[in-house]
């Protein structure tokens, strides 16, 4: 029961979107208690319990002994039937618990950033959309470029693919660059011609406030102004 309620405390504090120094103080206790009731943990059910790894576990590690790269690591005597699994507390995750009060301290509240997205790499091109992040999501991006491969050779399929979408997404940047310079050239363009009084009239070569002359002359019914004229004759009267 006191494992539960600090794994409950120990999550409560880390996910506080305010922190003073007394807060960070307690979380940096909390971790330090945790870590040890974790390990007291896995001691006392290593002892008391036999366990096994999953069933899943089991078929992919049997696939991989079966596999021709697989039969070059597996020794000899090694067993395909499922193998004793104990709690491992030896991972990435368990290790940075005990940066959580420093790295609130440099970048606020655990709800303001993320590890699984740090940047983008790829964007989205003609008819093939792959998006990818240097963090930790990006081990997906590989395993769906392996997929396009011939599972031969596939490093160097899969490096030309990451090379070809790094020239692409280039691109794709130049032609939005220059479609966003054109069409301010084309706004202030305009802005200068309004402002010209020699001019009779201005015809803008934006389309992005299109006006219905139909529409405009329905609404100034009898307006006179709104009569259509050809040459001097009236041909026919839009009202």
């Amino acid at each position: 029961m006191t494992l539960l309620y600090r794994t409950a405390e120990w999550h409560a504090f880390a996910k506080l979107r305010l922190h003073t120094e007394s807060t960070l103080q307690h979380l940096e206790g909390l971790t330090t208690e945790f870590g040890k009731l974790m390990r007291n943990f896995r001691d006392t059910t290593q002892s008391a319990f036999v366990t096994f790894e999953l069933p899943k576990e089991t078929g992919v590690r049997q696939r991989r002994q079966k596999s021709d790269k697989g039969k070059e690591k597996v020794a000899a005597g090694s067993t395909s039937g499922r193998k004793p699994k104990n709690l491992n507390l030896f991972t990435y995750k368990w290790h940075a618990l005990g940066d959580y009060a420093p790295a609130i301290r440099l970048f606020g509240g655990t709800d303001g950033f993320s590890t699984q997205v740090v940047s983008d790499v790829y964007l989205e091109l003609p008819n093939l959309f792959i998006s990818g992040w240097q963090g930790e999501l990006a081990h997906k991006i590989v395993k769906r470029l392996y997929g396009m491969t011939n599972k031969r050779n596939a490093e160097r399929q899969i490096a030309k693919r990451v090379r070809r979408l790094e020239h692409a997404s280039l691109a794709l940047d130049k032609k939005r660059l220059h479609k966003r310079k054109r069409q301010k050239a084309m706004e202030q363009e305009d802005t200068n011609a309004e402002g010209d009084s020699d001019l009779r009239y201005h015809i803008s070569a934006s389309k992005n406030n299109p006006q219905d002359i139909f529409s405009t002359i329905r609404n100034n019914k009898g307006d006179p102004a709104f009569h259509v004229c050809f040459f001097g004759f009236e041909l026919v009267n839009l009202n």
